[in-house]
């Protein structure tokens, strides 16, 4: 949201004196953090109502944050991006879950390779929050906990209520998290291969 509109409300509510001044950016931070939440609330509702499928999208948003949460991967430093990121998310797994009918064992399976892909990898940590070594294997149990629960839940849900939709969602979601996370692979192995061959040039330079 642009930042002088809620610069403008700021202003407002301190010329009103429903903020004191001292705490000026505190509100300024809140109303711009409050105002992205609503902004990605309407989008996913938005989304939601047009592929009429709301519990399936609940279930993909719960099954993606909890996941992306200890997993890790890429993360835009920009707020608009995110929101892009997680829209287009979100549009192509209801998208795929209507028009893509795969065979039940082919889901479990590949949803098994693709979660072991990510246990591997994880947690990939952000430049804002590093992990220490307890940190990173307390991280990569919950992940491999919560894949496990994803696993488990699909299949019940299968077996006992006729319904591979939860198993469905769960391979999108799993093959999602898996590119986030191979995006921050490629890209640190770049920078490393342009790392050492600097170096490699600058000794015979």
């Amino acid at each position: 949201m642009n930042g002088s509109f809620i610069e403008k409300i700021v202003c407002f509510l301190k010329k009103e004196g429903i903020i004191e001044s001292d705490k000026e950016q505190i509100y300024f931070f809140g109303i711009k953090q409050a105002a992205f939440l609503l902004i990605n609330l309407i989008i996913t509702l938005s989304i939601a109502i047009i592929f009429e499928k709301k519990i399936e999208l609940l279930i993909f948003i719960l099954q993606f944050i909890s996941l992306r949460s200890f997993s890790g991967g890429y993360h835009s430093k920009s707020k608009i991006t995110c929101t892009i990121i997680s829209s287009a998310a979100q549009i192509i797994a209801l998208f795929l879950l209507g028009i893509v009918y795969l065979d039940i064992k082919f889901v479990i399976i590949a949803t098994i390779v693709f979660s072991i892909l990510i246990i591997l990898f994880s947690p990939i940590e952000s430049s804002n929050k590093p992990l220490d070594k307890l940190e990173r294997k307390i991280y990569k149990r919950i992940t491999t906990f919560i894949l496990f629960v994803f696993i488990a839940i699909s299949i019940f849900s299968y077996f006992f209520y006729n319904t591979d939709t939860v198993a469905g969602i769960t391979l999108i979601n799993t093959g999602i998290v898996l590119i986030l996370q191979l995006i921050c692979v490629i890209k640190h192995k770049i920078v490393f291969v342009t790392v050492i061959v600097l170096s490699i040039l600058s000794i015979f330079s």
